[in-house]
Formats: structure tokens, sequence, C-alpha cells
């Protein structure tokens, strides 16, 4: 299996919208690579299959996969690119210092608060008191996350998380207390 060398990840807000972001952890930083939005297609899909039908969820099926081809292709050309070349080039994106953040933690999926299929929340806290919260969209960027920070971010990150072979889920670990 290929080592991953970035995840993906969606910056949640209440009141504007969300973002989502491609993530590459380097040495002591963290880069933010935008690469889209919140877009209409979760409701131009929704809204087809309940005024379509079966008709409509067909054509909302054919508008995913395109766009799920069309961030594919995307993601192929970011990986081919230094990620401090990609900061100019991506509007929105940024560079998180890993001495910025006071502290972090990987949990499982919210049962409030995330927009869309998620499986899994990274929260990041920062020294400026704002915290912020990103969902993952994938078991397979949630088990990269959890690879890749711990180098970078050291004794902050709680992983708060664990692999369930029978459900192929994470789920929030057995041996943390209850919150």
């Amino acid at each position: 299996m290929k080592q991953p060398a970035a995840f993906n990840a969606r910056a949640i807000y209440a009141l504007k919208m969300d973002v989502h972001y491609r993530i590459y952890p380097r040495a002591s930083d963290i880069y933010f690579i935008r690469i889209g939005g919140q877009g209409v297609l979760g409701g131009v899909s929704s809204g087809l299959r309940a005024q379509l039908g079966i008709v409509g969820a067909l054509i909302g099926a054919l508008f995913q996969k395109r766009a799920a081809q069309s961030l594919e292709n995307k993601i192929s050309q970011l990986d081919a690119k230094d990620p401090a070349a990609l900061l100019q080039a991506n509007q929105g994106s940024f560079i998180q210092k890993g001495f910025d953040i006071t502290s972090t933690s990987i949990d499982p999926p919210g049962i409030f608060g995330g927009h869309g299929e998620q499986f899994g929340r990274w929260v990041i806290k920062l020294q400026d008191g704002r915290t912020e919260t990103l969902q993952f969209e994938t078991n397979d960027d949630v088990a990269a996350a959890i690879q890749l920070l711990p180098p970078v971010l050291g004794a902050k990150l709680a992983v708060n998380v664990q692999w369930d072979p029978k459900t192929k889920f994470y789920e929030k670990r057995k041996d943390l207390s209850r919150r």
C-alpha cells in the first residue's frame, strides 16, 4: 500500500460556507490547500431526488460521480507539486504553524454539527483562543491523519478513535473515560 502524503478534510462553519482542504503535514507546519467549497452539488442532488424520485436520484448520482472524478483529478495534480508552491495558486489556502496549535484531537463523528456524511472530526485549538473543527469524509482520510499528524504535532495530538473491523468505521476508543 502506498504511503499517504496528505489527506482531505472539510472545515465546517455555522454561519459561512464550508471549505474543503487537501492537508499536507510537513516538518513543523501544516499546509491547508483549498480544493473546494460547500458547493451546490449536494443540494442539487437532494432536490432532484425529491422532485423527480428515482429518475432524479439517477441524475443526481451522475452529477456526484462527475464531481468526484473532478476532485480526484485535482488532487492528483496537487500531490505532484510542493505544498509551498500551491499556496499562491489556490486562494483560501494557508499554513498553520505547529507552535500556534495548543491542542488538537481526532474524534469520532459528531452527532450534531457535521455537514453531510462524516467519518471523524479533527478539532484544533489555537493560541489565540479560536477552535477549528474539520470533518473527515472517508475512512482513508482518518487513517492518513492518524498516521501523518503525530510527527508534526507530537503530544499536542490526542487520537480518540480506534478502528472497528466489524463495522469498518472509526469509533471512540474504548480505553477513554466517558465524557
